[in-house]
């Protein structure tokens, strides 16, 4: 119905006015289901919610939780509608003036009743465009996927934790370490790195801290700590999280059976030196 009342007044109006000003009365004319519509959708489509999903947002629903009773907010509602209608009839009359103003505080005045009607959504959303997290959203997912290839191209536990210590600065954590439980055969291994030096006197209170357990190779994990005041973190959380737990325990698994052989060969090596000793001893 109103695809067809719009087309119809769409037509309508054409013959009257052809300015870019005078088009806009068949949208004036619906302009409160129209908004209530574009509403309903931005508002779901930031929440992520399906666009055509019911809930309790509409702005009748909102007008209702404000406390005014089911009259008052058909009556508010229907005056809202007839006031678009009215003034799109003004602007198309041929002999009305100051037609762009009448279109701008139209539109200002419902603007402003909206933003009392508790659309956080919209709020958020334009808090998060002014501070820029869009872009720092951009650049961090950017390097997140730049050491996600690093990390796979890393042929050792060492290249890995440098490439991990690298990525994490640029991210601007503050400290990582990595822990890399003993299995019996070969001794535990701690290492850790202070990624600021301006920085390197945080205290633990000040700082936020993720441990994130590595599977398959024991009580080994990488922890990170954050301070407190740099909140853009959550940003990275799962990315790191995912890409620790995918590339660590192979190369954890590599190190170990390396290590593993560096202490046979040493233990060879002293046997030979033993011997080398005990022949020249006898001669």
């Amino acid at each position: 119905m109103i695809g067809f009342l719009l087309g119809s007044y769409s037509i309508m109006w054409s013959y009257k006015s052809a300015t870019i000003l005078g088009m806009t009365a068949p949208v004036l004319a619906l302009s409160f289901p129209i908004a209530e519509a574009g509403i309903s959708i931005a508002r779901r489509f930031l929440m992520g919610k399906p666009i055509f999903e019911a809930d309790r947002g509409h702005i009748h629903h909102r007008l209702l939780d404000k406390g005014l009773g089911p009259k008052q907010v058909a009556v508010l509602v229907y005056g809202i509608a007839g006031l678009g209608a009215a003034v799109a009839l003004l602007i198309s009359h041929p002999e009305a003036r100051d037609k762009s103003v009448i279109v701008i505080l139209f539109c200002a005045v419902p603007w402003i009743g909206l933003q009392n009607l508790g659309y956080t959504e919209f709020g958020s959303a334009r808090r998060i465009i002014m501070a820029g997290t869009v872009r720092k959203l951009v650049a961090a997912d950017v390097r997140l996927r730049a050491f996600s290839r690093d990390l796979d191209k890393a042929q050792s536990l060492a290249r890995c934790w440098d490439d991990t210590v690298c990525a994490l600065r640029d991210l601007n954590f503050d400290q990582v370490s990595l822990v890399v439980a003993g299995d019996g055969e070969h001794d535990p291994l701690h290492w850790l790195e202070e990624l600021h030096e301006e920085r390197a006197d945080l205290r633990a209170e000040d700082c936020w801290t993720l441990r994130i357990p590595i599977p398959s190779v024991g009580d080994s994990y990488l922890e990170l700590s954050r301070h407190l005041d740099r909140g853009e973190g959550y940003l990275v959380v799962h990315p790191i999280v995912e890409t620790v737990r995918r590339v660590y325990p192979d190369h954890i698994r590599q190190y170990r059976v390396e290590y593993g052989r560096s202490l046979a060969t040493a233990a060879e090596q002293r046997v030979h030196e033993e011997m080398a000793r005990a022949a020249g001893a006898g001669t």
